[in-house]
């Protein structure tokens, strides 16, 4: 499965919601997927699809994030569709907190180290707005 199939269940409700724009790495190593404007308040998400019980993120991912993060840039997010299609919403600081594993050009997270996510919606996604709160606090 690819992360394009989890953006198309994300982006009609984003589109509800606010202003979003989809940023394809052209602006910077390692940027966000997502970065979105509901009500005001502002933030990124990377969306990923896991392999397996593995998340991988590209090299420069983590470490951009991080960056924003240090400076006080709250609303980051990593919003995750496991093997199950399951789909997990983790704050940011919760998924840079666990170990990484090194993996070729990846820097990879076992999904069994991450603490709960702060929203699992199973099929049939009912849960969006939980989404959108915690996008939004």
């Amino acid at each position: 499965m690819k992360e394009t199939k989890l953006f198309q269940k994300f982006q009609p409700h984003l589109s509800k919601w606010g202003a979003y724009d989809r940023v394809e790495n052209a602006l910077g190593s390692g940027m966000s997927d997502v970065f979105y404007n509901i009500g005001g308040n502002v933030g990124w998400v990377e969306t990923k699809v896991a392999k397996g019980d593995w998340i991988y993120f590209e090299k420069f991912q983590l470490n951009w994030i991080n960056k924003h993060l240090r400076q006080g840039f709250r609303r980051m997010f990593i919003l995750v569709m496991d093997k199950h299609e399951t789909i997990h919403l983790w704050r940011a600081d919760q998924v840079l907190g666990v170990p990484r594993v090194p993996y070729k050009k990846w820097q990879c997270v076992n999904v069994n180290d991450l603490p709960r996510a702060v929203v699992k919606m199973d099929k049939p996604y009912r849960f969006w707005e939980l989404i959108k709160y915690e996008l939004c606090s």
